[in-house]
């Protein structure tokens, strides 16, 4: 992907150079308004595809807030038990539980094995 990203820019950068030289030459004013335009926006182009060139291969999240998201959603199942999202209320299940929860309708839930003397 790198290197994709890098022939972008050198391509972009080749492309301003190519219409700052026809900016020069240019007597039409009409003509220097539309060359202004095009290397503004090849230039933000460029500024974007560098910045993806930076970013790349750096993870998304730091280990810090991967630690501090782990925490936070430990630190109150009951929040995410509450929220509308069905898969948030598996996964305090999965969580919580060792095995599925078994349910008999004469005698209700039975006892369910725990993952862990925490909760």
């Amino acid at each position: 992907m790198g290197h994709c990203l890098r022939k972008q820019v050198t391509k972009l950068e080749n492309s301003i150079t190519s219409l700052l030289d026809r900016l020069v030459e240019a007597t039409n004013a009409s003509m220097v308004t539309r060359y202004e335009q095009r290397i503004a926006e090849f230039e933000c182009e460029k500024y974007l595809v560098a910045e993806k060139l930076e970013n790349a291969g750096k993870p998304k999240n730091t280990d810090r807030k991967t630690f501090e998201r782990a925490l936070s959603f430990l630190s109150n199942p009951w929040e995410l038990w509450e929220s509308d999202r069905l898969e948030r209320k598996r996964i305090v299940l999965k969580l919580t539980f060792a095995n599925r929860l078994s349910y008999c309708k004469k005698r209700g839930v039975f006892q369910p094995k725990k993952t862990s003397s925490v909760f």
